[in-house]
């Protein structure tokens, strides 16, 4: 018996030996990998960046990512998908490296390159200085946002969410400032049609965040779309003379659909004229359209859920995220 037990034991001893060998010849130990930074910052969507260093075959760690909608991860490269901070990891045989990812997708001096070709960057966007420190929704629950279907979809984020408070939602699909102007088309508050003027005043909101023009720029043109920017805005302060507004870059196009009116070139133009406009006006200017931009300076397609300009969640996450940093956050 005592035979028995012996032999059973130096076999195991004997098999667990080999398995020891043949492991260590064909596989790492963990302090055989590590990362290449504990920080990295992105500034476009689409941007990559590989973070791994070791001798460890990267497909045999594990790649986490805290939040995929503002970067992925995978076999060690890190990939910007949208705005915000998230943490990535690496884990292998029970050690773990963490990575902090900042997407920030906006003009920040720190990610600049240093080069005297500054024209390469004109694409970034500028917030202006946040008008508060206020949690962002209760600043927007005394606000309200105008805008067309590219709108609509930021108002089904917000019911999903309620990252912008008890914010309103004037929006319509197909509708332009000319439509505002001319009262072709009005929109609904309360169960009623009103001109936007109306509606905000009847709300009493103090507030209103206005996307405008796509549909405009098709039909009549970035000149004529101005002319009536004029007016809409000399209606509502008629009817709101206390009332802040702020007016939101147009969104850009996915690259492959562009057609007619609706080119990324117009779009450019008509967000300068825009933001000319604001300045002249006494108005706010927000530039989304290059939270949202990928490398050719389209719409990203992670944030596109049409291949033409409607938005994905991701892409209304990162909108929401723009809105977030002009509360102060």
């Amino acid at each position: 018996m005592c035979k028995r037990i012996i032999c059973v034991v130096l076999t195991l001893v004997f098999a667990l030996s080999f398995m020891c060998g043949c492991t260590n010849s064909s596989m790492k130990l963990p302090e055989d990998f590590s990362l290449s930074a504990t920080e990295i910052n992105f500034s476009k969507p689409g941007e990559t960046k590989s973070l791994y260093e070791g001798e460890v075959p990267s497909e045999q760690i594990t790649w986490i990512s805290d939040n995929p909608m503002v970067a992925t991860v995978e076999n060690g490269t890190v990939t910007a998908k949208g705005i915000g901070s998230t943490t990535v990891s690496a884990e292998y045989f029970g050690i773990r490296y963490n990575c902090l990812v900042n997407c920030n997708l906006q003009y920040s001096p720190d990610l600049l390159p240093d080069t005297s070709e500054q024209s390469n960057y004109d694409g970034y966007a500028v917030l202006p200085p946040p008008v508060t420190f206020e949690e962002p929704s209760r600043f927007y629950n005394d606000s309200a946002f105008i805008g067309d279907s590219i709108s609509l979809k930021l108002s089904y984020y917000n019911e999903a969410t309620g990252d912008l408070g008890d914010a309103l939602f004037l929006v319509s699909g197909s509708y332009g400032v000319g439509h505002a102007v001319d009262g072709t088309m009005d929109l609904y508050f309360q169960g009623q049609e009103m001109a936007p003027q109306d509606a905000l005043a009847a709300a009493g909101v103090k507030k209103v965040f206005v996307m405008l023009g796509m549909n405009d720029i098709d039909k009549f043109g970035i000149d004529i779309t101005m002319d009536y920017w004029a007016k809409f805005v000399a209606n509502i302060r008629e009817k709101n003379p206390d009332i802040s507004i702020c007016i939101q870059s147009m969104t850009p196009i996915l690259t492959t659909g562009q057609v007619g009116g609706f080119t990324n070139e117009n779009m450019v133009e008509y967000n300068e004229r825009l933001k000319a406009f604001a300045l002249e006006n006494n108005c706010s200017y927000m530039d989304i359209a290059s939270f949202l931009k990928d490398s050719d300076g389209g719409l990203a397609a992670d944030y596109c859920s049409d291949s033409f300009v409607h938005l994905t969640e991701a892409g209304a996450y990162a909108w929401v995220q723009a809105l977030k940093a002009y509360a102060g956050y």
